[in-house]
């Protein structure tokens, strides 16, 4: 079994840097809003400091599950919540990429383990709430 230290070091790193201002939020969701019109207009009414919060625990239901798989329910209500905003499974591809860009970008020690971990709890998580899109 792989160690995941290095997905979890890098993970208390990221919200440290969450915790201590908002310029790891801001420059994911540069990088989201950047990607697609429709992002810019789903979030044109957004307060980011709420967001802020709402990043860093959605982050951390993907911490969890990876840790646990105890929190599913979490990421299920997530995915219903973002399907009812006509998100998909698409849309989580753009959020992972936009994400594993912001970790690169502000993790001072990520590397090619570091991204490999991060894309594989990343993954397992988005399984679960793009499963939840796809549902009417």
């Amino acid at each position: 079994m792989t160690s995941t230290a290095p997905f979890l070091e890098s993970y208390a790193r990221v919200m440290k840097t969450i915790q201590e201002s908002q310029t790891f939020t801001e420059a994911f969701y540069s990088k989201l809003l950047a990607a697609d019109e429709r992002y810019r207009k789903l979030f044109a009414d957004t307060e980011f400091k709420v967001q802020n919060n709402m990043l860093a625990m959605g982050l951390f239901q993907v911490y969890t599950y990876n840790m646990t798989k105890m929190v599913e329910h979490n990421l299920v209500k997530i995915g219903q919540a973002h399907g009812g905003m006509g998100l998909d499974a698409n849309d989580f591809a753009v959020w992972k990429q936009c994400m594993m860009e912001t970790v690169a970008q502000f993790d001072d020690q990520y590397d090619a383990t570091v991204e490999e971990q991060w894309e594989n709890v990343i993954d397992a998580s988005i399984a679960i709430i793009a499963k939840q899109t796809s549902k009417g």
